[in-house]
């Protein structure tokens, strides 16, 4: 008989994390069984959480325990049933990993889920070198488990080496664990050993993850990997001089030009997006704090081209009476000192350019 367990998740960036949680912790799985469902169930709550019509409303993360294995499931509002199989709802990974997997539309609600797959047949013995495991990790799934349970450790180390950018380190792990996934599926044993081959692979994986997922601003590949060359060679450095470092010691370790490290280190600042609320390190004070307020003279902008535009009809004098009035803010008195009339004579050729000005206007 099935039992079924879930929770409820409210439509937040967190979601895909606690629900990756929650379900591994329902039943006991095997380290690649494990990286194949917290991809698939990142992948459907990512879903959830672009397409979907949540609101404030809540998604369902559940979990079976049936006869032949755990079956998992993503429930959400929606407008409409789906007609088929979309990527948007995970179709590629879910095919591609799942035993079987599908979808239901039912009061409003749309149900995505998938069985997890049974374990493999092959026996695993504890006397197999990791070479012999690899070698027929190909086509026993029990032997590519335990290879990977074995190597589990190679892809956390892999993972701390791209930490710090603003991606949870759990994350980086998992981007890992199925780039080991996808070196045994291409390795060849006739090329030379897998731990190279693996690292090779899980690097290029994170870089691509990195590349696609984490940067607030989008810059030129090759720019992005000077700028993780130049971290790791800062890092380095720093531990091995004992001293803060100057952008040429930089330059001297990686052969590359001061110019070429500066940019490179200018191409972090604009790695992770910072809050206008964020309070400032050295004065507590928020962006938002910081930035300008309203300039009531732009409401006048459009006036001023407006006068500028028709005082052009007016006499010169006249012009220059205006301007002084209301550009430079003077007063009858004063511009009449400029112009050397009197102050009646200013306040009589004011009101008679103000009025031409008007029946322009209007």
């Amino acid at each position: 008989m099935a039992t079924r367990n879930e929770r409820n998740l409210a439509p937040l960036p967190e979601a895909a994390v606690l629900a990756r949680r929650f379900v591994t912790e329902q039943d006991r799985l095997d380290a690649l069984r494990r990286a194949e469902v917290e991809l698939m169930v990142s992948e459907l709550v990512t879903n959830a959480l672009r397409h979907a019509r949540l609101g404030d409303q809540i998604m369902t993360v559940a979990v079976e325990r049936t006869p032949t294995g755990p079956r998992v499931s993503v429930e959400h509002p929606a407008s409409d049933p789906i007609e088929d199989a979309k990527p948007g709802f995970g179709f590629t990974v879910l095919d591609r990993l799942a035993s079987n997997w599908g979808h239901e539309w039912i009061d409003g609600n749309l149900r995505c889920w998938f069985q997890v797959r049974a374990p493999g047949s092959g026996a695993v013995l504890a006397d197999l070198t990791d070479e012999e495991l690899i070698e027929h990790a190909s086509s026993d799934s029990g032997c590519r488990e335990e290879v990977i349970r074995r190597l589990a450790p190679l892809a956390t180390k892999m993972a701390r080496r791209y930490r710090g950018k603003g991606v949870a380190l759990e994350d980086l792990e998992q981007v890992a664990l199925m780039g080991m996934v996808k070196a045994l599926e291409r390795f060849d044993p006739q090329r030379g050993a897998f731990e190279p081959f693996a690292s090779a692979t899980m690097s290029g994986e994170l870089k691509r993850y990195l590349r696609d997922r984490a940067w607030s601003v989008r810059v030129p590949r090759g720019l992005q990997e000077r700028s993780l060359e130049v971290s790791r060679s800062a890092q380095r450095l720093s531990q091995k001089l004992g001293r803060s470092l100057h952008p040429a010691d930089i330059a001297h370790d990686l052969g590359l030009s001061q110019d070429e490290v500066i940019e490179a280190l200018g191409v972090n600042a604009v790695y992770r997006a910072e809050s206008l609320d964020a309070p400032d390190e050295d004065s507590g004070r928020s962006a938002a704090d910081l930035l300008g307020g309203f300039d009531p003279d732009l409401d006048l902008a459009d006036h001023r081209t407006v006068v500028e535009r028709l005082a052009h009809v007016l006499p010169e004098r006249e012009r220059h009476i205006l301007y002084l009035r209301f550009f430079e803010d003077l007063t009858q008195s004063e511009i009449a000192s400029v112009i050397g009339i009197s102050q009646m004579h200013v306040s009589r050729l004011l009101s008679r350019s103000l009025a031409r000005l008007k029946s322009l206007v209007e």
